[in-house]
């Protein structure tokens, strides 16, 4: 986090114009940057620098811009609208593969069991979803890539249910809602199902 934040900080200092030669000891907070950042669990550090003042502290003014979705996060990006996003390894060789301009500044979280399949109680086993409707992000993200892993891992194919394209958050909300049969989501969704007739199917 102390690495990100300073990152930030060079960033914003080379980006920053002088007003004057002389130097000032006085500490000045420098040009807002705004990061895009989904509900991903992982990230909830960002959100404790904020809440805690580190990054004003160092001197930066960073807005944390809520866009649950990778690809419109990306968009966001090559639109000038926001100055760098937190996201998962394979979406940043996606989007640089766009010819968006992007620097890796730090690896903030390793998944372990942070994304999940809730699927109805009477879907009792990953080979039940057959049929099913599944709420997940189909633009590409890591849950995509784990589902499918999981579909061939079980000798079934995309063919062999019905994916509905939506964020992760929006996954876990129709899940809840019983707007679909399953759902690859996160947190604060995977405890939300908890309250309703669910079977986990996987963790990542």
């Amino acid at each position: 986090m102390i690495a990100f934040i300073l990152s930030l900080t060079l960033i914003l200092a080379g980006c920053s114009s002088s007003a004057s030669s002389s130097q000032t000891q006085k500490k000045t907070l420098l040009k807002e940057v705004k990061i895009g950042i989904s509900s991903w669990i992982g990230f909830a550090p960002m959100y404790l620098a904020a809440k805690e003042g580190l990054f004003k502290k160092n001197g930066v003014n960073v807005k944390l811009q809520t866009i649950q979705s990778a690809t419109d996060r990306r968009t966001a990006m090559a639109a000038n609208r926001i100055q760098g996003f937190m996201t998962t390894v394979d979406t940043h060789v996606v989007t640089a593969a766009s010819d968006i301009p992007v620097y890796q500044v730090l690896a903030l979280d390793t998944s372990s069991g942070g994304d999940g399949i809730v699927a109805k109680k009477e879907i009792k086993s990953f080979k039940d979803l057959k049929g099913k409707r599944v709420a997940i992000d189909t633009s590409g993200g890591a849950s995509y890539f784990w589902f499918l892993y999981e579909l061939d891992k079980n000798g079934m194919n995309m063919n062999d249910v019905t994916m509905v394209n939506m964020s992760a958050g929006d996954a876990g909300a129709a899940f809840v809602s019983k707007k679909v049969d399953a759902a690859v989501t996160w947190q604060p969704w995977l405890t939300k199902a908890k309250k309703t007739s669910f079977t986990c199917l996987a963790f990542e």
